[in-house]
């Protein structure tokens, strides 16, 4: 956890309303105002490890270095959604707590 604190978080926007939650994108990124896809940070080596569990836990080869880290607060609300196209098959793991689908 202690190297998760390093990724440079901020505010999550959305066609240009802040919420309630704090997001980093690393290998790519949507950019919701604009809706397009851009290059972000290259992924840091220490979640390699993580992308080639998420991949095989889903039965998916890890060819992706796309990452997203959502810090929900204990007041940010997150209704039914689902991940852009352009990102294909999406992997997700909860970290600090439960989470349910």
């Amino acid at each position: 956890m202690e190297r998760f604190a390093d990724l440079p978080i901020s505010a999550f926007e959305f066609q240009g309303y802040l919420s309630g939650r704090r997001v980093v994108s690393v290998g790519w990124q949507y950019d919701f105002n604009n809706q397009e896809l851009r290059r972000a940070a290259q992924i840091p080596p220490f979640l390699l490890s993580f992308r080639e569990s998420a991949a095989a836990f889903a039965g998916l080869a890890p060819l992706t270095c796309s990452a997203f880290f959502t810090e929900h607060g204990v007041s940010a609300a997150i209704s039914w959604h689902k991940g852009k196209e352009a990102f294909g098959e999406v992997v997700s793991i909860s970290l600090v707590s439960s989470c349910f689908a």
